[in-house]
């Protein structure tokens, strides 16, 4: 029995000896090895992006989509300063659908809670997120490349206000 377990334990040894030296070899051999990882919700569009021009008069507006589908937007001018939240919608095929949620300006006024209808726009697609930062957190300077998640540098939109006596406009968006 004793003369088994020795043998037993020798050829797992040089098994995982073997298995151990071929993985060094494939990694060495394959820099551009790559693991699909699936997109966290948002995928290209979740981040911040501020409108290039204002909007209805005065008033200057930036919001942030998150990952999970929800969001805030801001707009300030005239001597308002609102605060609300928004949900937001991947369409598919670079368009997305952002509704904003009737928010308190102060000054007994509120920002109606109009929406966005929007565009991946000819901005640049901007890499980085999720790819670089798993591939740079493991340990000891190996690690497998993994593909960046890109993100939408500007958003074409078309804004459709709800209050009577406007009408839509479009809108531009870029990643701050």
């Amino acid at each position: 029995m004793r003369h088994l377990s020795r043998t037993f334990f020798a050829a797992v040894g040089t098994a995982a000896i073997a298995v151990g030296a071929m993985t060094t070899g494939a990694v060495a051999q394959s820099p551009a090895a790559t693991v699909a990882v699936p997109a966290p919700g948002g995928g290209g569009y979740a981040g911040c992006y501020r409108v290039t021009h204002t909007i209805y008069g005065p008033y200057q507006m930036s919001f942030c989509l998150n990952s999970n589908r929800k969001g805030t937007y801001k707009v300030t001018g005239g001597g308002l300063n609102c605060n609300g939240g928004l949900d937001w919608y991947d369409q598919g095929g670079g368009r997305a659908q952002i509704d904003l949620y009737r928010a308190s300006c102060g000054r007994g006024t509120d920002w109606t809670g109009d929406s966005l209808s929007c565009r991946a726009g000819s901005g640049p697609l901007l890499q980085g997120g999720v790819g670089g930062a798993i591939a740079g957190a493991i340990a000891g300077g190996l690690g497998v490349p993994v593909p960046s998640i890109p993100s939408y540098g500007t958003l074409a939109c078309t804004y459709y206000p709800v209050a009577g006596g406007y009408s839509p406009i479009s809108v531009t968006a870029k990643r701050t």
